[in-house]
């Protein structure tokens, strides 16, 4: 897809859908990867994609991302069967959605969600039911080859993982800064170590609950 504010729907796709032009919207469409790396993938230099109600299911092993990488919108959509369920970086929104059931293949080290860093991350709204206890997290949010600053997670429910949550410094880059973790409720149990492991400053944890009702414990592991 090439065409600046492009507007596709109601399309039932094999393969890869990849969007070169800016401001392009896809909605009530459903992907079936069919040996494509992305279920949805915007080139670097492209930006402002909108994705609403659509599902995107990794058919085979070689799914690697439902969506990558920065700039885009998601709102309503339902990811399965991929390695990670979306790689979320600068300007990048996700809201109101499902992201569930990581294709587990040798080596993997599965995610619901994961960034390597970005300024301006909101998700809100959403279940992210992360992979197995032996792989990663729900949400994985790293500074590994940029900074990671300006991050809001608010009304999601999530669960699975070694650690759930995990926000950490990589490399050279600083420290995460500006996070919000906001009324969000986490599967008691669900977890092999923990609910989080954060590194940052700027932190604000309020008003997170586990699924039971009870007062989450905002120590940072």
């Amino acid at each position: 897809m090439r065409e600046d504010g492009a507007v596709v729907e109601g399309l039932d796709v094999s393969g890869q859908v990849t969007v070169f032009g800016d401001n392009v919207t896809i909605r009530n469409t459903r992907i079936r990867t069919s040996g494509g790396l992305y279920g949805i993938r915007q080139v670097e230099e492209a930006g402002g994609m909108v994705v609403e109600d659509v599902d995107i299911i990794g058919t085979d092993a070689r799914c690697s991302v439902g969506i990558v990488t920065n700039r885009y919108t998601a709102r309503r959509i339902d990811v399965s069967g991929c390695e990670d369920g979306l790689r979320v970086g600068s300007q990048t929104v996700v809201e109101d959605s499902y992201i569930h059931d990581q294709r587990y293949t040798a080596g993997a080290h599965n995610d619901g969600a994961q960034s390597i860093g970005g300024t301006g991350i909101r998700m809100t709204g959403n279940r992210i039911e992360g992979p197995y206890q032996e792989q990663t997290s729900a949400l994985l949010l790293h500074a590994n080859f940029v900074p990671l600053r300006d991050v809001h997670l608010e009304g999601n429910l999530l669960s699975g993982g070694t650690y759930t949550l995990n926000i950490k410094q990589r490399g050279d880059n600083p420290v995460p800064d500006n996070v919000a973790i906001i009324d969000n409720v986490w599967i008691r149990d669900s977890y092999k170590f923990g609910t989080h492991q954060i590194e940052a400053e700027g932190l604000v944890m309020s008003g997170n609950l586990f699924d039971d009702g009870t007062a989450y414990a905002y120590t940072t592991r």
